[in-house]
């Protein structure tokens, strides 16, 4: 969890890796993530599920290849004022490529996606017409 004065987050993700064949493998994960900020009387809560499915070809011992489907549950809002917001859900599609990184159980990711929203509003945000978001984000991540 993660926690600043008057905020507090917690997220929780189980992964599970699960060998096909030589060469491929499925990722597959599944999490939970809730926050709370507290202004005195003023509070706000977020709460969302999301899982995904990701087959992964090995290309090499360091460089792996997937393409694959990320899926989160509509987002609950709610507010001391009584106001409750359920933002819609959406989906996302990925392809990414993994390098090894600095040590065993890290890696470089090169992940381009394009996450959608449920429609729930063709005159609302650009989320609520349920237009994409598309991208190309680059990180690295290591697991302890």
């Amino acid at each position: 969890g993660l926690g600043f004065q008057g905020c507090k987050h917690r997220e929780y993700q189980m992964q599970l890796s699960q060998p096909l064949s030589e060469h491929v493998r499925l990722d597959t994960s599944i999490g939970y993530a809730k926050g709370k900020l507290q202004w005195g009387e003023f509070s706000q809560e977020v709460s969302m599920y999301e899982w995904s499915l990701v087959p992964r070809y090995q290309l090499s011992q360091r460089l792996s290849f997937g393409l694959g489907f990320v899926s989160q549950s509509q987002v609950n809002f709610k507010t001391s004022q009584g106001v409750v917001i359920d933002l819609p859900r959406n989906t996302e599609w990925l392809a990414s490529s993994r390098l090894q990184g600095l040590a065993e159980n890290h890696f470089w990711e090169l992940k381009v996606s394009s996450q959608k929203w449920q429609e729930s509003d063709n005159s609302g945000t650009w989320f609520e017409r349920g237009q994409a978001d598309n991208k190309i984000n680059l990180l690295y991540q290591g697991f302890f």
